[in-house]
């Protein structure tokens, strides 16, 4: 899944769940894994690749980036509120994305404990991606933040 799906997850499975920014953290990281199982559509990192460019560097910085933003507004504009800072939202949020996060570092640190991380998070990770399915992935995705922010 990307990642303002999981950070709006993450954010209404714990604000649903737990008034502990621990238990909240925990809630989002099995969030992020519960959703990598199902069949989904992702879109490509460029430094994936075995010889990443400097174009493509800044193409996903851009797209990683519009990807959070967006995810933190849905948060901010239907889970948390504009007035209030809840802790125990944000912790689901960056529970919902660390798995991701470390998975990112994890195969750019190959010789790390981090990338026992990518193992770890490969296992759960379906292996029957949407790719050639862009419109059906994409929908799937809306479709599941908006039953979870209908759930908020």
């Amino acid at each position: 899944m990307i990642l303002s799906t999981h950070s709006v997850v993450g954010a209404v499975s714990a604000y649903s769940l737990t008034n502990n920014p621990f238990i909240a953290l925990l809630v989002g990281i099995v969030s992020h894994f519960v959703l990598d199982a199902i069949p989904h559509w992702d879109y490509t990192l460029n430094t994936n690749e075995p010889n990443p460019t400097i174009k493509g560097f800044v193409i996903d910085a851009a797209r990683v980036s519009l990807d959070l933003t967006l995810g933190f507004l849905l948060v901010l504009l239907f889970v948390q509120g504009i007035n209030d800072f809840n802790p125990i939202i944000w912790a689901g949020v960056l529970g919902g994305i660390i798995p991701d996060i470390f998975q990112f570092l994890g195969r750019r640190l190959p010789k790390t404990p981090l990338f026992l991380f990518v193992k770890f998070h490969d296992i759960f990770h379906t292996k029957k991606e949407l790719k050639a399915h862009y419109l059906y992935g994409v929908l799937f995705q809306f479709f599941v933040v908006v039953l979870f922010l209908f759930l908020s």
